[in-house]
Formats: structure tokens, sequence, C-alpha cells
């Protein structure tokens, strides 16, 4: 994806179901997101990196677009199937910060699938396995 498609010029329908506009406090802080990352799986020797790439939406506002998007489509369609979704774009000119910016949409978003699953009823073992199954996919 690049800065253009990123800034939401090629798809504006994408653009109107997401919204834009993700409140900077709603990511993890660093503590909370080690623990989040070590929880899924990412190995311990990875979690310093991943933490270095959290995006900003000043210094980043590329990547910060991408995790915007990704978190309010994540949020918007919890608990119903995907309906012509073909996956996530590529992320090819927002560097690093760009490329890791739908890990922290996940982190973003973990409190909210955490909820929806204690309203499933799915305990907090199982919770935990379907967020680390569905990390192991993105790695």
């Amino acid at each position: 994806m690049t800065s253009q498609e990123l800034n939401g010029s090629d798809d504006p329908e994408f653009d109107r179901r997401a919204g834009l506009g993700l409140d900077p406090n709603l990511l993890p802080s660093d503590a909370d997101a080690a623990r989040l990352l070590i929880k899924v799986g990412v190995r311990r020797r990875d979690v310093p990196f991943v933490l270095g790439t959290r995006p900003d939406p000043e210094r980043d506002p590329d990547a910060w677009r991408v995790l915007d998007r990704g978190y309010r489509l994540l949020t918007a369609s919890m608990g119903r199937p995907p309906i012509g979704h073909r996956g996530w774009p590529a992320v090819r000119d927002a560097g690093v910060v760009g490329a890791f910016a739908y890990v922290w949409a996940f982190l973003t978003v973990v409190p909210t699938v955490r909820a929806h699953h204690v309203a499933l009823g799915l305990t907090d073992d199982e919770s935990w396995d379907s967020l680390a199954a569905r990390s192991r996919r993105r790695q």
C-alpha cells in the first residue's frame, strides 16, 4: 500500500466503513503491549523490536492511518463473518512503523475482543487461545 492509498484516496468505501480518528490513548502502554505480545506467543527476544514500532499520529501519519483503519474495521465487524474482505493491504512505503501498524491494531483491539469473548461465554483460556491463533496467522 502506498502513502496515497493509506490516505484513502483510492478507497472511499473503506474510509466510510472504517471512520477515522483513533484516540492515541487506546494503544496499550509498552508494559501492557509486551505482556500481550508474550501472551499470544511472540518470542520475548522480538518484543523490544515490536515496541520500537509504536506509531505516533504526528510522527507517523501514514502508519497511524493504517492502524486507525485496522482498529475500526476490526471492532466494527466483530462477531460477524467477514464479507468481501480479501485481506489487509500491504504497507509498502510507510517504513518499519507502517509495517507493524496491523500489529498495533491487533494489540489495541484486544480488550474489545476479550469483552466480546466474555459475552459469548468463552473461558479465559479459550479467549487467549483464540487470540494466540490469530496472532500466529499474522507472524
